[in-house]
């Protein structure tokens, strides 16, 4: 086998149609690994791909514990000198490896690069809004918030000897596996880089993530995130950033009106569980530092 320089991490579950646009946007190549792991899909929305340089990994219903797992498990696969992560339903926009390619020779444990918001009509004014003010900030290459506010994987590079130095992992919840992961590759990198260029499409659809926070328990999952953010920025000596957890409360009751109740019982009853996992990432970003 060619040395390979970039390896692609994807999970997927029930979008072959997306995941198929997804893979045809990175170019054949000699250098590149494609590794898609499907976590456990509808076997009528298993992965269909014609392409044989793309390894499918197939999750049963007991391996099966979301998108953070399913990336964690195509980078113990990976063996590229760069690692990628992209959502099966966005895409690359043409000729990105050639801005990537500037930097696949670098000492850079990161590189970031900018996106374009695609169907970003389909959000409310202030989500879109949101999402455009990062991309000008990219721009701007304002590092201080890619590094440790922009909590995605898809919007950088990471070299695989930061990622094995590190042991970066994702965490196995089922929303917000990627915060952890982004704050420890913005953390623990010294060397980066910023290219503004769009390479990046992120695709709103009426199945996306951002539309689909319904399930109480899931919304646990997404405020104990708040909490590990706001342990980390506290940490940083960056309070001002902190997620305003009564607002972001309040603004989930409002969008699941119905289970509203549920939802502010739910958290009253598991704050002493949040605080311990705020009190257990500190101790986890010590242990980084020393390791």
């Amino acid at each position: 086998m060619s040395q390979i320089t970039y390896s692609f991490v994807i999970p997927h579950k029930n979008c072959p149609d997306l995941l198929t646009r997804c893979v045809s946007s990175i170019p054949q190549r000699d250098d590149i690994q494609i590794i898609i792991v499907d976590d456990n899909s509808d076997i009528d929305k298993l992965p269909q791909l014609s392409r044989q340089d793309a390894e499918i990994i197939y999750l049963t219903p007991e391996q099966s514990h979301g998108a953070g797992h399913a990336r964690n498990i195509g980078m113990s696969k990976a063996v590229g000198q760069w690692f990628l992560f992209a959502d099966a339903d966005d895409f690359y926009s043409p000729g990105f490896i050639d801005i990537l390619d500037r930097y696949k020779d670098t000492t850079y444990d990161v590189v970031f690069f900018n996106f374009n918001l695609e169907n970003g009509d389909l959000m409310k004014t202030e989500e879109k809004k949101h999402w455009e003010d990062v991309s000008e900030k990219t721009r701007q290459h304002d590092d201080t918030y890619l590094k440790y506010r922009f909590h995605v994987p898809w919007n950088k590079m990471v070299s695989r000897n930061l990622i094995v130095r590190n042991d970066i992992r994702f965490e196995t919840t089922p929303i917000g596996n990627d915060i952890q992961f982004s704050i420890e590759t913005g953390f623990m990198s010294r060397k980066y880089a910023i290219a503004e260029q769009a390479i990046y499409n992120y695709y709103i659809h009426d199945k996306s993530l951002s539309f689909g926070y319904r399930d109480t328990g899931k919304l646990m999952f997404l405020i104990e995130g708040w909490y590990k953010v706001n342990a980390f920025n506290d940490y940083i000596h960056h309070p001002e950033w902190n997620v305003n957890i009564l607002i972001g409360l309040m603004f989930l009751m409002w969008n699941n009106k119905r289970r509203a109740p549920l939802i502010l019982l739910r958290y009253l009853t598991r704050i002493p569980h949040f605080i311990r996992i705020k009190d257990k990432y500190v101790n986890h970003i010590n242990t980084l530092l020393i390791s």
